[in-house]
């Protein structure tokens, strides 16, 4: 004779088919129930505690609970010619909005500079200045070029 037990606390069954297990029990695989777990799992409400438990889940989803993190602005141009390389940046700034983003090569070009130093002036990298005015001149902005290169940091 083959014995069942209950599959939650382990009580023994007595033998012959148990009752239609209950949506809870079903829910958790259960299969073999003793009397008093089963009717403890009739009492629940299992498809209210898998609401719950959702909820709780996507209450803890970070982009549910916190707003998208604002990216810091860009550092300011200090130094020596903080005020002319400004100027030059503004005048690149307004160029890529007039031709769009993918422009930065033809100005590059047009400066006769490698893209990359192009991308780091607009990143607000440590750029010679000799090349921020070589952008100024390729944008026709005034002063670019005319002060000597002894101010150079």
């Amino acid at each position: 004779m083959k014995k069942y037990f209950c599959d939650v606390c382990g009580a023994e069954l007595g033998e012959g088919g148990n009752a239609p297990p209950s949506p809870a029990a079903g829910l958790c695989g259960l299969e073999d129930l003793c009397p008093r777990c089963e009717g403890f799992a009739r009492k629940l409400d299992a498809g209210a505690l898998v609401l719950e438990a959702l909820r709780r889940m996507a209450e803890k989803r970070p982009e549910a609970s916190a707003p998208p993190p604002v990216p810091a602005p860009p550092p300011a141009l200090t130094g020596r010619n903080a005020r002319e390389k400004q100027e030059i940046l503004t005048a690149v700034e307004a160029y890529r909005r007039e031709h769009g983003p993918g422009s930065t090569a033809g100005l590059a070009r047009r400066a006769g500079l490698e893209e990359g130093t192009l991308r780091g002036m607009i990143l607000r990298e440590n750029v010679p200045i000799a090349a921020w005015r070589k952008v100024g001149k390729a944008l026709g902005v005034a002063g670019a070029g005319g002060r000597r290169e002894q101010n150079e940091p």
